[in-house]
C-alpha cells in the first residue's frame, strides 16, 4: 500500500472512533435503568482524580460502575461518595429522566 491510502485509512479509523465516543458520551436520550418496574438513579460523579458514572438502586447501593470503582458495586452509594471526595473537588449530578 503507497502512504496516501495508509493516511486515508488512519484517518477514516479516527473519525469512527470519535463518532462513537461522541454517540456513548450523550445521556440526553437514554432512558434510566428500569429493573422490575422500579427506575434506578444514575448519577454522574467527578473529583480531581477521575470522572465516572454509576447506577444506583433505590435502596442506595451501588448497582453498575465504571472499572476504576467497580469495587464499589453492592455497596452503599454513601461509601463511594466518601471516598471520592477524600481526592477534593467532588461534583455530583443526579441525571433526570
Amino acid at each position: 500500500m503507497d502512504k496516501e491510502k495508509l493516511v486515508e485509512e488512519d484517518e477514516k479509523k479516527g473519525e469512527d472512533r470519535s463518532s462513537k465516543a461522541r454517540d456513548s458520551s450523550t445521556n440526553k436520550d437514554k432512558k434510566l435503568p428500569e429493573v422490575g418496574g422500579v427506575v434506578m438513579s444514575r448519577y454522574w460523579l467527578s473529583s480531581r482524580r477521575l470522572t465516572t458514572t454509576v447506577t444506583v438502586s433505590p435502596s442506595g447501593l451501588v448497582i453498575e460502575s465504571a472499572p476504576i470503582t467497580h469495587r464499589f458495586v453492592g455497596q452503599p452509594f454513601n461509601n463511594l461518595v466518601r471516598w471520592m471526595s477524600r481526592q477534593g473537588g467532588l461534583l455530583k449530578h443526579q441525571y433526570k429522566e
